[in-house]
């Protein structure tokens, strides 16, 4: 059985421990898309990252291998998730037939230092079959900075450009996603 795995972003702290709000794997659209998979086949999960308010490369590394398998063929990472995905890459050339990265984030600014932000080896998207870049104009300026240096580095990335999804938050559903993944 094909598998797919969606890594969110990071949600600031105040928002992670408010018992109000959803859990960062089960917010915004990433339900909906695991559902997506697993009505087409694919076994999806969308595992909770280790403390995502004030994440640690290493931490998300460590868990994401135990979650890997030989049958993964879709990747799908929001934010710091999408840039978690771009440095995972860069190690160990996961083999994809899908990968997708909704308004990514590498850190442009090196705000974190060498914890998110990642030098882009030309070739660490080369195992994956096709990749896409969603981003929306209205966003911050990390993530479209991040988004323009993901797309010079790799100009195989088919990218989706929106003028009013912001950081493609509280949206329910993401049917131009699945488009692109399914």
């Amino acid at each position: 059985m094909k598998e797919a795995i969606i890594v969110h972003g990071s949600p600031d702290r105040v928002e992670y421990f408010d018992p109000a709000s959803p859990s960062p794997s089960a917010f915004h659209w990433f339900p909906w898309l695991c559902k997506q998979f697993q009505l087409a086949g694919i076994l999806a999960q969308c595992p909770s990252m280790p403390t995502p308010y004030d994440a640690k490369y290493a931490e998300w590394e460590d868990l994401f291998l135990r979650l890997v398998s030989p049958r993964l063929e879709y990747a799908a990472g929001h934010s710091s998730g999408g840039g978690f995905l771009v440095k995972y890459m860069q190690k160990h050339r996961l083999s994809l037939h899908k990968l997708a990265l909704v308004a990514p984030w590498i850190d442009p600014d090196r705000k974190f230092g060498e914890e998110w932000q990642t030098w882009l080896d030309p070739h660490a998207l080369d195992s994956v079959q096709e990749a896409h870049l969603f981003i929306s104009e209205d966003d911050d300026e990390a993530e479209l900075e991040s988004a323009a240096r993901l797309l010079a580095a790799y100009p195989r990335i088919i990218e989706h450009r929106f003028k009013d999804r912001g950081h493609f938050v509280g949206m329910p559903e993401f049917p131009e996603l699945w488009k692109a993944l399914g």
